[in-house]
């Protein structure tokens, strides 16, 4: 197919209104259920509903400088400030209103689609195709997590500013001159820098364009003019993903060098079965899921690795010589894998993941259609296979509609994967199924425990930790909390947790006289009876080792000018297993001697 820069006529601009009005219609059909009906899921919990710096439009600065505005984690920060301002927009006009939310989603997926029809009409493909192609997207089963997702929404918004700039570097592209076309090569790299802030991923976006340029000069040179042009319409971009790199440098650098999930080998290899696996849950979308069963290779004599490098050259071959026959086939199939790079070289918790092949299926949705519309009923089955696959992703969406129908479908989908057993038991507990909620917990700790992520065993721990107390449970219950802390020191739910629970011990096994021996010594110490309040505080350490008569005890000594007294009891302290409470006071009174000059 020759590419060409299709001009809007007024039948080429009817035809995408059309289109326009069937991707919105085809969108709220098959995802509208979602939008009444739907809730937050899982990542939604802590990038939205305790996101306090969503609750205020001042915070927005914030989302552009520091990536820890996307979690109220203590890790995982990303730097998304995009998709935190669409959710801060959607907080300031509907409040914590889960509908809107899912609104946006499949607002946004259905502008993806209708921004896949304008791209294919500008590369000159026809308005029927163009729209069923649109069609095609929209009602993949695929792409339902991104549709019905909240979080995926940084997949969606991502693809959208893709298309949008790569619509306005086609135009800027073409031949003509004026100021449309300067404009649009000036625009471009502007909807990719937001792409840049909506999802990682978008750093391919230079590769795309010159893989684009390298098919049509290939088959174009005199009618391009060769290269005199490449630096104006390539340099922009290749400078908006640098410029990219540099600042996201040391979180690339930390998942990449030093503290990658995997090797590079074991990377190679896992992901090599993947790009097969993804090419077949495109092509045939059955057993869809939150969860993927599926596992690393760390070696490339693993059969299935062999087999998938097999298919994988094959469709290097195919490429390579698409590009002789139609440049649009080739750049489509090349299109595809690089939009997958950053996962591929990046190594990441979750090895499949279907939200990640969101950019791909617009590439897919072309490539099908170029094989449907050869024969003289291909694009009447088209219209067929576009029902269809509405149907399965609207029963797609309502698995979706709770936490304990998706993670009940991802645990008996792929029933050695641990996290769903974790999510399952989270949903038994906010519906205070207690003892159901322990043994999904247990389940996930038994099921292939290597898989669980930091993240998931912080989630586990910090989890049962709540259920126990619930139950009652109080001892099993901060041994939970202390093993949540042993993986994120300063985790607060798991830290206010732990202090309650060591609060409510400390109540009941409390000495009575030791008490009133306590607060008889710090009266004296009021009082400026510093002597008295020393021989007070030391009768009540006798009768009960308690943290907060000790932190008096060193108060008085500094007051009575016996820092090394004060600075014993302090590293006493500071090596207990005390509060977190008691131990800042400790290290806030051991620095304060230090500038005193007392040493260690």
């Amino acid at each position: 197919m020759m590419w060409r820069v299709a001009a809007c006529s007024g039948d080429a601009e009817a035809r995408l209104r059309w289109t326009v009005v069937g991707v919105l219609l085809a969108a709220l059909c098959t995802y509208g259920a979602s939008i009444g009906s739907g809730i937050f899921q899982y990542d939604d919990l802590h990038s939205i509903v305790g996101n306090l710096r969503l609750r205020s439009l001042t915070h927005v600065p914030s989302y552009f400088t520091d990536p820890g505005s996307f979690t109220t984690l203590t890790f995982g920060g990303m730097f998304r400030p995009l998709v935190l301002l669409s959710y801060a927009l959607t907080d300031a006009l509907f409040g914590e209103n889960a509908a809107a939310y899912h609104f946006g989603n499949v607002a946004i997926h259905a502008a993806s689609g209708v921004a896949v029809a304008v791209v294919l009409l500008r590369l000159g493909v026809g308005g029927v195709v163009s729209g069923l192609a649109a069609l095609l997207f929209v009602c993949h089963p695929l792409n339902t997590e991104a549709a019905v997702y909240i979080s995926s929404r940084a997949e969606s918004m991502c693809t959208l500013f893709l298309l949008v700039s790569f619509y306005l570097w086609l135009g800027g592209s073409s031949q003509r001159s004026g100021w449309r076309t300067h404009a649009g090569l000036v625009a471009a790299p502007v909807a990719f820098a937001m792409a840049l802030m909506c999802k990682s991923v978008a750093v391919v976006y230079p590769l795309l364009l010159l893989s684009c340029d390298i098919i049509r000069q290939r088959r174009h040179t005199e009618e391009e003019g060769g290269w005199r042009r490449g630096l104006w319409r390539h340099g922009p971009c290749w400078v908006v993903a640098g410029v990219y790199l540099f600042v996201v440098s040391g979180a690339l650098g930390k998942a990449l060098i030093a503290e990658p999930v995997r090797g590079p080998a074991v990377q190679l290899w896992t992901q090599s079965k993947a790009l097969v696996y993804y090419a077949r849950l495109i092509m045939l979308p059955r057993g869809l899921s939150v969860e993927h069963a599926f596992a690393e290779s760390s070696t490339i004599w693993d059969a299935t690795v062999l087999l998938a490098l097999g298919v994988l050259i094959s469709g290097v071959v195919v490429t390579v010589r698409s590009v002789g026959t139609s440049s649009s086939t080739g750049f489509w199939l090349a299109w595809m894998p690089l939009v997958l790079m950053p996962t591929l070289i990046v190594p990441l918790n979750v090895l499949v993941n279907e939200h990640r092949l969101y950019p791909v299926m617009v590439a897919a949705t072309f490539l099908v259609l170029q094989v449907m519309k050869r024969p003289p009923w291909g694009l009447s089955a088209t219209v067929v296979l576009v029902l269809l696959l509405g149907v399965l992703a609207h029963q797609r969406a309502q698995v979706w509609a709770s936490p304990m129908t998706l993670w009940s479908d991802a645990s008996a989908k792929a029933p050695r994967m641990p996290r769903p057993y974790l999510f399952v038991g989270d949903a038994h507990f906010q519906a205070a199924r207690h003892e159901q909620a322990l043994t999904s917990y247990a389940q996930a700790e038994k099921v292939n425990p290597q898989r669980l992520s930091p993240g998931d065993q912080l989630a586990l721990h910090n989890n049962r930790g709540a259920v126990l107390l619930a139950l009652g449970r109080n001892t099993e219950a901060e041994s939970s909390y202390e093993a949540a802390l042993r993986l994120v020191p300063d985790y607060p739910p798991a830290v206010e947790a732990l202090e309650g629970l060591r609060a409510i011990r400390g109540q009941a096994t409390r000495h009575p006289e030791a008490e009133a021996m306590r607060r008889s010594g710090l009266m004296h110490m009021v009082a400026g009876d510093l002597v008295a309040a020393e021989q007070a505080l030391r009768a009540s350490l006798l009768l009960q080792n308690d943290s907060r008569t000790r932190l008096a005890l060193a108060l008085v000594y500094e007051r009575q000018q016996q820092p090394h007294k004060a600075a014993a009891i302090y590293r006493e302290l500071l090596r207990s297993e005390a509060s977190p409470a008691t131990l800042e006071k400790a290290g806030r009174g051991m620095q304060n001697l230090r500038s005193g000059g007392v040493a260690e």
